[in-house]
């Protein structure tokens, strides 16, 4: 039999509070099946986990060569043990993924992580920073999260925690209140939401000052974005200064860190240079010049499949060698 017919095959999903993405990757990180579908949280844990248990058996039926299963959540876990101790978007907690999946028969090994970190595996993998051993990946989407990797390997913490990069203070006093309930979190400055309702009391000063721009409601954090690569020059300013807030916080990360190059994923990096060029000139001026000028800061390269391909990942002896399963 040949190498490319006996290759082994991972089932990924990514669970998100919108869209569930499910596919089937082989070991050069290939997408041999996909399917997107509402995640519907009004369902309950039961309903979703039901459905992803039907597609899992669809596709190790049909295809012998699956070995293992990987779920990404966005969620506080207990990976070790199956458990979603805390996933807000979902309204999920203490849920115990793996039993209420009902799939032991099958006899595959079932990973679960956290969705950042899922993206990042995914971005180390195949991806930006592929190259690099000591990296970071940020995703700025609704929250802001990291996934960090020391030598290759990467960092879950104590008990599983590490990498909420969000809550990293930036505005030390007088900052907004953050969904963590402390205030001037990197969160609540460089994220999409963030950018949106700066974008928003941006609009609204602009239309009352009789200001041409291209920004119109309801805005998101694409809409920005775009308006910023047509050249409107308020979508460009609150851009930018998300992006001197992004860079305070790298700066601490790099700093803390020293890594070769950090990663910017999820919706926002779509915004490109207005919004990584003043993160860069920020991380130049105010980190330890030995890192500073050495690291690089560039955007993800996969998209919004980099979460189901990590996931994937998950089960690839190179990832599952340093973390539990669950059957």
């Amino acid at each position: 039999m040949g190498e490319e017919n006996s290759q082994q095959h991972y089932i990924g999903i990514d669970v998100g509070g919108t869209n569930s993405v499910y596919a089937v990757v082989d070991q050069d990180g290939n997408l041999l099946q996909q399917r997107k579908e509402k995640t519907r949280p009004e369902r309950g844990a039961d309903g979703i986990l039901g459905e992803l248990a039907a597609q899992i058996r669809e596709w190790t039926t049909a295809d012998p060569r699956i070995g293992s299963v990987g779920i990404g959540l966005p969620a506080v876990l207990d990976a070790e043990h199956g458990i979603a101790r805390e996933c807000v978007n979902l309204g999920w907690y203490n849920v115990d993924v793996i039993h209420s999946l009902k799939i032991g028969d099958l006899g595959l090994p079932v990973y679960l992580e956290n969705d950042v970190r899922c993206v990042a595996l995914a971005e180390k993998r195949y991806g930006a920073a592929a190259s690099s051993r000591n990296a970071i990946c940020l995703a700025l989407g609704t929250g802001v999260g990291a996934g960090i990797f020391i030598e290759g390997k990467l960092l879950r913490g104590a008990s599983g925690g590490a990498g909420e990069a969000g809550h990293i203070v930036v505005v030390p006093f007088g900052g907004e209140r953050c969904a963590c309930g402390g205030t001037g979190c990197l969160e609540t400055v460089a994220s999409a939401g963030a950018v949106v309702r700066q974008a928003e009391q941006a609009l609204r000063h602009a239309l009352a000052a009789g200001e041409p721009t291209l920004l119109r409601e309801p805005l998101s954090g694409r809409a920005v974005s775009e308006a910023a690569a047509a050249g409107d020059r308020i979508a460009r300013e609150v851009l930018a200064e998300a992006g001197r807030f992004l860079g305070v916080g790298l700066v601490t990360l790099i700093n803390l860190f020293e890594p070769e190059c950090v990663v910017i994923g999820g919706g926002m990096a779509l915004a490109g240079e207005p919004l990584l060029a003043p993160a860069r000139e920020i991380v130049r001026t105010r980190a330890m010049a030995y890192v500073a000028n050495r690291v690089k800061i560039v955007p993800a390269q996969l998209g919004d499949l980099a979460g189901v391909i990590g996931a994937a990942t998950l089960g690839m002896p190179e990832v599952s060698e340093s973390r539990s399963s669950n059957r």
